[in-house]
């Protein structure tokens, strides 16, 4: 059998069978496994933990996250995608964070900042409305996506 791989992707497995009799047999299995991308939970100023975040309605907050492959090395060359979606039942957060003074990223894809070994997102909240918000990031490579929450107030 392939040992485990410390890149993404998915990975035939391969068998080899042999019997007493000398007789031998070799299957792949061309599903096989799937290694994925570990990233971090969404990073301050959003809190993913404790007293949900709260911010200037129009400010820019910064969304970041880490990517590590299955070996722990960092992982810079993805493109994960930023979704934002209003919640209407999240309870009331009580932590006002700070905005960042960057320019918000046009598109959905974050960017990739070598010198922290993140990935970082402007998020812009001018045209947005006061309330309760989820921010999702996704890439294919990730085993699943990793969310977290934030209000807006004016």
């Amino acid at each position: 059998m392939a040992g485990p791989s410390a890149s993404a992707g998915n990975y035939p497995i391969a068998v080899d069978v042999a019997d007493d009799d000398g007789g031998t047999d070799q299957a792949t299995l061309a599903s096989g496994y799937t290694v994925y991308n570990i990233p971090s939970t969404i990073l301050q100023p959003i809190n993913y933990t404790g007293p949900r975040s709260m911010f200037k309605l129009g400010s820019t907050i910064p969304v970041r996250i880490t990517v590590k492959s299955c070996a722990g090395a960092s992982v810079g060359n993805l493109l994960p995608q930023v979704r934002l979606t209003m919640g209407d039942n999240i309870p009331d957060g009580t932590d006002l964070e700070p905005t960042s003074t960057a320019a918000p990223t046009v598109g959905t894809a974050m960017r990739y900042d070598a010198t922290g070994a993140q990935y970082i997102y402007n998020l812009a909240t001018k045209g947005l409305s006061a309330g309760d918000w989820s921010v999702r990031i996704d890439d294919p490579s990730f085993a699943k996506p990793v969310d977290a929450l934030f209000s807006l107030k004016k």
